[in-house]
C-alpha cells in the first residue's frame, strides 16, 4: 500500500468537500496534526477509522486506499471478520507485507500462512506477535543463513534464536554475520557456532566483534589461533612477539567494545582474557 497515494486521495476528497483539516479532525475525533500526517503520507488512519472516514467522504474504502483487495482486508479487519475472510481468500506474501503495517499484531498473525518464507518473516517481524513469529520461523525450511536471522533476532526469544542458528549450515556463514547475531544468542550456542564456522581468514579485528559475547574458553582458543601461537615456532615465540600479539589483541578488542558500550568492567575482563590466552600459549610452546 502506498501511503503517499492514499494521503493524496484523502487530501483531494477533503478539499472536494470544502473541509479544512481541522473540520475533518473534529468529525473524526482526532487532532488536525493526525489529519495532516495522513495527507502527507507519513501515517495511515487506524483501520477502525477507515469506514468512518469513507462515510464522511461518501466513498468506499477502496476509493481511499486504491486497492480493492486491500480495502476488503481492511474492512474485514475493522469488522472483526478477517480470519474467516483470509481462510476463503488467501493472501500472497507480497500482499501481506504491504498491508501488515496497518493491522494490529494479532490481525497480522491471522493473515500469515504456515509456509511463508524466511525473507518475508524478516519483513513482518515488527508487525506480528512473538508467539506467532516464533511458531512460523521454527517451522520454516532451514534454507536461511545467519544474515537472514539478524532480521528477526530482536523479535524472538533467545531460545528460539538458538534453535534457528544451530540449523544454519556453517559453510554459508562467517564472522560478520555471527557478529550481528551475537548479542541475541546464548554464549554456549555462539561459542559452538564459532568453532564450527572456523577462523578462515579472520584475525583479531574480526574476533573482537564477538569477544564480549563468547565464553572465556572459546575466546581464549580463538585469540590463540588468530595470533598463530598454537603453531610450532622453533624455540617458541620471542618475548617481544608475545608482547606485540597481546597489545594488538587487547587494543582491537577495546576499540570494538568502545563502539557500542562504555563499560570499564567489561573492558578489563576482555583484557584479562586476552593476556591470559597469550600467557597460556607461551607456556605450552616453551
Amino acid at each position: 500500500m502506498n501511503m503517499m497515494e492514499t494521503g493524496r486521495r484523502i487530501s483531494a476528497l477533503r478539499k472536494d468537500r470544502n473541509m479544512t483539516q481541522l473540520d475533518l479532525a473534529d468529525r473524526m475525533g482526532v487532532s488536525y496534526q493526525a489529519v495532516s500526517s495522513w495527507e502527507r503520507g507519513l501515517t495511515m488512519p487506524d483501520i477502525t477509522k477507515l469506514p468512518e472516514l469513507a462515510g464522511i467522504f461518501g466513498v468506499s474504502i477502496d476509493a481511499l486506499v486504491g486497492n480493492a483487495k486491500q480495502a476488503e482486508v481492511l474492512e474485514h479487519a475493522a469488522n472483526g471478520t478477517l480470519e474467516g475472510f483470509v481462510a476463503v481468500h488467501p493472501m500472497e506474501e507480497e500482499e501481506i507485507r504491504e498491508i501488515a503495517p496497518l493491522l494490529q499484531p494479532e490481525q497480522v498473525g491471522e493473515i500469515m500462512n504456515k509456509e511463508i518464507s524466511m525473507d518475508s518473516l524478516c519483513g513482518l517481524a515488527p508487525f506480528t506477535s512473538r508467539a506467532v513469529l516464533e511458531r512460523l520461523v521454527l517451522s520454516a525450511a532451514a534454507d536461511y543463513d545467519f544474515g537472514e536471522l539478524c532480521g528477526i533476532a530482536p523479535f524472538v526469544s533467545r531460545e528460539a534464536l538458538d534453535t534457528l542458528a544451530q540449523r544454519v549450515d556453517p559453510a554459508t556463514g562467517g564472522f560478520d554475520e555471527l557478529s550481528g547475531l551475537a548479542p541475541f544468542l546464548s554464549k554456549e550456542v555462539l561459542s559452538g557456532l564459532v568453532e564450527m564456522v572456523g577462523l578462515g581468514d579472520s584475525g583479531l579485528d574480526e574476533i573482537s566483534g564477538l569477544a564480549p559475547f563468547l565464553s572465556k574458553e572459546s575466546l581464549d582458543r580463538l585469540v590463540i589461533r588468530a595470533s598463530g601461537l598454537d603453531e610450532p615456532q622453533g624455540n617458541g615465540p620471542r618475548p617481544e612477539d608475545a608482547a606485540r600479539v597481546t597489545a594488538t589483541a587487547v587494543e582491537s578488542v577495546k576499540e570494538q567494545i568502545g563502539a557500542f558500550r562504555d563499560d570499564g568492567e567489561l573492558e578489563q575482563r576482555i583484557q584479562d582474557v586476552v593476556e591470559r590466552a597469550v600467557r597460556e600459549a607461551l607456556k605450552r610452546l616453551n
